[in-house]
């Protein structure tokens, strides 16, 4: 019995030594497999972060920015006061607060946000892949806030009123590469506000005077007839819920209650060759996307950019 135990004790100890080192070589593959992942190579592309005292170097330094925003947590934020009368409770009549990048936020993001009469509220987020690029840059760059990745450009910028335009806001946004799809999407977050799209008026009214999206004057009075540019055909008015035609009780100027507009993108390439983008908005879905053209897209000389 006892040499019985013995020959079985020594089996079982070869057994468990040449299982013992099996279970080490499992495990250093393992870890030489983890390390191929997660060591070195990887720690060499961490996203370059644009903390918080960056983006406040950068703005001190930013002569051109600091008497028209303040910055607000990793934001910048600007007020346009379109009517500076004070309504009973002491507010301004009319403002729109712009706001690039999100507050919360500890880095920035290039998003844009506006709010109008401080009930109404709109937010325009880029899309989720171009947030994942290794290397990511930002500048004040003359009256322009530029974000950079390796595949996208953003620039956002203010457009002085003139006589003709009352100005507004650029979101300008660059495809250093060919995409995956001629589908560019944004998030949007909104409240209180709605997108009412914006075809050719001979479509939307057929049974009266109204032209393709270029002057004309169908009726040979010596006039020309009313029509849509062609950056508004295919665009979308955005409009106040609830509120327009009116001032409240308190006196808040709504006017016809519009917001603000969101033209048709024009899509342009490097060597400026350019055609109409396809804008789509479903606010209560959170999509804003642009179709483009496969074909000039393919074709196209990069970066593509929209305008």
């Amino acid at each position: 019995m006892t040499n019985w135990f013995k020959k079985m004790w020594a089996w079982i100890k070869d057994k468990w030594s040449k299982t013992r080192k099996w279970f080490k070589a499992l495990f250093w593959v393992s870890a030489v497999s983890a390390a191929s992942l997660t060591g070195a190579p990887l720690l060499e592309q961490e996203p370059i972060t644009i903390d918080r005292a960056t983006i406040q170097a950068k703005f001190q330094d930013a002569t051109a920015f600091k008497d028209k925003y303040v910055m607000e947590g990793s934001s910048l934020k600007r007020n346009l006061i379109k009517n500076a009368e004070l309504t009973r409770r002491g507010e301004v009549k009319d403002k729109i607060e712009v706001r690039l990048g999100n507050e919360t936020d500890d880095k920035f993001t290039p998003s844009i946000e506006f709010k109008r009469w401080e009930e109404t509220q709109f937010r325009l987020i880029p899309p989720a892949d171009a947030s994942k690029d290794n290397k990511k840059s930002l500048s004040f760059v003359g009256d322009k806030v530029v974000y950079e990745t390796p595949k996208r450009k953003y620039e956002m910028y203010e457009v002085p009123a003139t006589v003709d335009d009352e100005g507004g806001f650029k979101y300008v946004w660059y495809l250093n590469e060919p995409p995956i799809t001629n589908k560019i999407e944004f998030g949007i977050e909104s409240s209180g506000l709605d997108f009412l799209y914006q075809p050719p008026l001979n479509e939307e009214y057929p049974d009266s005077i109204y032209c393709l999206p270029t002057e004309c004057d169908t009726d040979n009075d010596g006039e020309l007839d009313s029509f849509r540019p062609e950056n508004v055909v295919g665009s979308y008015a955005v409009y106040h819920q609830t509120k327009g035609g009116m001032n409240d009780i308190n006196g808040k100027d709504y006017k016809t209650g519009k917001a603000f507009h969101i033209f048709r993108p024009r899509i342009c390439d490097a060597d400026n060759n350019c055609i109409w983008g396809e804008l789509f908005i479903d606010a209560n879905a959170g999509i804003y996307r642009i179709t483009i053209d496969q074909k000039f897209l393919d074709t196209a000389t990069y970066p593509v950019r929209n305008e």
